[in-house]
């Protein structure tokens, strides 16, 4: 995880900003302020310090409901003021080399900045998630452009990206391989994993235009063109033939639509007004783009070649149980892993064709 220090002030994940390298705690203080009655544009209340607009957007959206509404706020405040602090404080003496950065925090900012921390709040109280709100999140080691209505990537999928690298390092040659990811979103999987390989490459495919314009947005930010491939294409069952002509992978990588149809109407406003719920109902049983993956293994991965991917909790078993009923598919349940809070979350299958099993067997 990024530490953003004061030009990036505010570590997103948590929200503790950060004075003289010590990692301190800042809660500011309870506002005592009728958010519905005082209105930002009255000159009597209008805040103008980042601790007041903190203060006076925390109380607004408090009053909403907003999840995390202190911590996003923060965030906000935070990332409009990241690398212009300096520029934008009104205070006569802040080129003063021991005026301290609490002291700035305190201090008057224009009425530009003022207009845009207002915005872009304004905007989370209408419940937009905040990654789109700020345009950018941090994944692992990367800060990658989001923007609506692309999935944005979960801290969960963070432990995916670390158990395919683990497993890869106890490959042979593993920095020369090549992988599929199927439903790229903003690209944050292969990138990371690029990252962690510099000689891999890869292919990523996506249903949705604005998933593959994205996702080339952030490979150009790190450098990854000549790696990754990344096409748009909605897999059903008819496989595409720039896929079928391409070498073999080595494994196919998905965090693909896996909500219980039942369960779409159910998800938090953030999720059901502003993600293209494409790229999460995965149907009835929520297994719908799964099968097809596994369906269409036996054509791309090389023999041995693994499959990952992120699903619901109580998948594990329900793709166990159903590979168990599908010998003609050469594909076998290996194992599944645990997110943060112990759930089931993480798959990991083999092709294995029959040709491999007997010379395992001999």
């Amino acid at each position: 995880m990024q530490k953003l220090f004061f030009s990036r002030t505010l570590c997103r994940r948590c929200c503790y900003f950060i004075f003289g390298g010590n990692h301190k705690h800042v809660y500011p203080s309870t506002l005592l302020l009728d958010a519905e009655n005082r209105s930002l544009n009255s000159n009597e209340s209008h805040p103008c310090t980042p601790k007041s607009l903190i203060q006076h957007w925390t109380a607004i959206l408090k009053s909403k409901f907003v999840p995390d509404y202190e911590h996003d706020v923060k965030a906000i405040v935070l990332h409009t003021l990241k690398g212009t602090a300096s520029d934008h404080i009104l205070d006569e003496g802040i080129n003063n080399r021991n005026v301290s950065l609490h002291k700035k925090y305190e201090q008057q900012i224009s009425v530009d900045l003022i207009s845009e921390i207002n915005k872009l709040c304004n905007k989370r109280a209408n419940r937009m998630p905040l990654q789109y709100v700020i345009g950018e999140w941090d994944f692992r080691e990367l800060t990658l452009t989001m923007a609506p209505p692309v999935f944005i990537p979960r801290p969960e999928t963070e432990v995916l990206v670390d158990q395919i690298k683990d497993y890869q390092l106890t490959k042979v040659n593993n920095d020369n391989m090549s992988f599929l990811e199927i439903g790229c979103g903003s690209g944050a999987i292969s990138l990371s994993l690029l990252q962690e390989f510099p000689n891999a490459s890869a292919v990523a495919i996506d249903s949705s235009n604005d998933a593959v314009k994205l996702t080339l947005e952030n490979c150009k930010r790190y450098h990854c063109a000549d790696r990754l491939r990344v096409y748009q294409h909605h897999l059903g069952t008819i496989y595409p033939e720039f896929l079928l002509s391409l070498p073999k992978f080595d494994f196919i990588v998905s965090n693909p639509p896996y909500v219980f149809t039942d369960d779409m109407d159910k998800l938090q406003p953030e999720i059901s007004r502003y993600e293209d719920h494409s790229a999460l109902d995965g149907g009835i049983d929520g297994l719908n783009v799964i099968k097809r993956i596994i369906h269409l293994a036996r054509f791309v991965l090389k023999p041995s070649g693994v499959i990952w991917f992120e699903t619901d909790s109580k998948h594990p078993q329900m793709i166990k149980n159903w590979l168990e009923k599908q010998p003609q598919m050469n594909v076998k349940y290996i194992t599944s892993f645990t997110d943060f809070n112990e759930r089931p979350r993480f798959v990991q299958l083999c092709y294995k064709p029959a040709f491999v099993h007997a010379a395992t067997n001999s």
